[in-house]
This record gives C-alpha cells, structure tokens and sequence, in this order.
C-alpha cells in the first residue's frame, strides 16, 4: 500500500510540475509582466530555472558531483539582477547559483550559459563553439541561435514566450532532453 501511495504521489508531483511549467510557456508575457525588459527577464529566469526539471546532465558534468546548477548570465546589469530571482532555488536536492559571465575563461565554471540578445553575436558563436562537447546547456534568445549551435533559443510571438530547442546540439553535450519538454517547443536542426 505504501508504494502505491509513493507512486500517486509522484505522479501528482510530475503533473504539477507540468502545469506550472505549461502555465509560464502559455501565459502570455504582457500579463506576467508589467512593463519592459525587467520583467521579460524575470520569466526568463523561471523559464530558465523550469529547464533544469527537465534535462539531465551527463555523468561527466560538475552539476551531479557539486549539486549545484551554476547559471552563468551574459548580458548587461539589469538582465543578470534579473536572474537573482532564481538564486538560490531547489530542483530536488539541487540548488541555482547565478554568476555574472564576462569571459570565455569562465566557461569552465558553468552548467547554464544564458546569453542575451544585447551580446554581440561574434561572442554568442565563441561562447556556443567552446561548449561543443561540453555538459553545458546554452540558452540563448536571438534568431537562430538554435540554428547555429545553441541548445534553446526563447523568442516572443504574439505577446507570448515559446521556446526552439536543436536536439543534436543537447545531445552533442550530454544532455538527455525529456519528451515532454520535447513536445512544447518547436525542434530545429543545427545549420551544417
């Protein structure tokens, strides 16, 4: 009886998460967000933070021996005080930490590279070409940045947030994807 309880438990959890999720990719952003870019970029983070219930990282990478998803921000001042909202939070027995990311030496450090749409394109291609191979997911939200390598890429539409994710670059890196979050976003192939 105990694990029959135990597993409708854990189905209720899984569903939860689920809505919670499906509610920030549907909501629209104009609602969630009172005005500009400080707000687009709070649910951005929740987006980002949501991410990590649904990816796995590799053996090999830092976030399974240090418990730790290190988000590293590129992009101006006010995006990264945006991120601080998710500093700090749990995904099991996982925690956010949120670092400012200024050079590609410190790509070393990082399991999540969100990089703006402010960053000169010429650092986003770096910033994807030294990751290759790498447990790194890299977020990004500029046209094609799924297309050239990155693993997401959030754009608006319709005053609503979606997300592209490129399979073959998640795989490259070690990332195992979930078919559920699969199924919300629209799959693009890397440009050969």
């Amino acid at each position: 009886m105990g694990s029959l309880n135990n597993m409708t438990s854990c189905t209720i959890n899984r569903v939860l998460l689920l809505l919670t999720f499906l509610s920030i990719l549907f909501f629209p952003v104009h609602d969630r967000a009172m005005a500009g870019e400080v707000e687009e970029y709070s649910v951005k983070a929740a987006f980002v933070f949501n991410f990590t219930k649904f990816i796995q990282w590799s053996e090999t990478s830092a976030v399974k021996d240090s418990g730790v998803y290190r988000v590293c921000v590129v992009g101006n001042e006010s995006v990264i005080r945006q991120f601080d909202s998710i500093d700090g939070k749990k995904n099991g027995d996982l925690v956010v930490q949120v670092n400012p990311f200024s050079s590609t030496k410190e790509i070393k450090i990082c399991d999540i590279i969100f990089i703006s749409r402010d960053v000169d394109r010429a650092l986003s291609d770096e910033i994807i070409f030294k990751v290759k191979g790498k447990p790194i997911l890299t977020i990004g939200e500029t046209k094609g940045f799924a297309k050239s390598g990155g693993v997401i890429n959030l754009f608006s539409k319709n005053n609503r947030l979606f997300f592209e994710i490129n399979p073959g670059a998640a795989n490259s890196q070690g990332l195992t994807l979930s078919s559920r979050l699969l199924k919300l976003a629209i799959i693009v192939d890397e440009d050969k």
